[in-house]
Formats: structure tokens, C-alpha cells, sequence
């Protein structure tokens, strides 16, 4: 808890995270990846949210 005065850090202690929300998905990915799922599952069996997502693409343009 703190370096100068020598305390250890408490087990019921409440810390900021700032910019570590990629770090923290990715993690979780990792572990559910080894844990639970497979890698050919859909997001959508996981995370329902994702069940009726949509992939934007752009036209294809002909050459000429």
C-alpha cells in the first residue's frame, strides 16, 4: 500500500485501472479460450449480444 512507510498491500483494497480495458479482455479471452471454449465456437454462444451482428463491405470497385 505504501513503498516509503513499508505496508503491504491489504487484500480488501480498492485500486484504480485506467486504460487496461484491452489488457483485461484479452485475458479473460485467453482464459476462456482455454478453459471453456474452442476456437471455432461463435462469439454469439458466449456472448448473445453478438448473435445478429452485421459485417459492413464495401462494394467492389471494376477495374477499367
Amino acid at each position: 500500500m505504501d513503498v516509503e512507510k513499508n505496508l503491504p498491500m491489504r487484500k480488501d483494497v480498492i485500486l484504480r485501472m485506467a486504460s487496461m480495458s484491452k489488457a483485461v479482455t484479452t485475458v479473460a479471452a485467453a482464459i476462456l479460450l482455454e478453459e471453456v471454449a474452442a476456437a471455432h465456437d461463435p462469439v454469439s454462444k458466449y456472448l448473445p449480444a453478438f448473435k445478429q451482428t452485421t459485417v459492413a463491405v464495401r462494394p467492389a470497385r471494376h477495374a477499367g
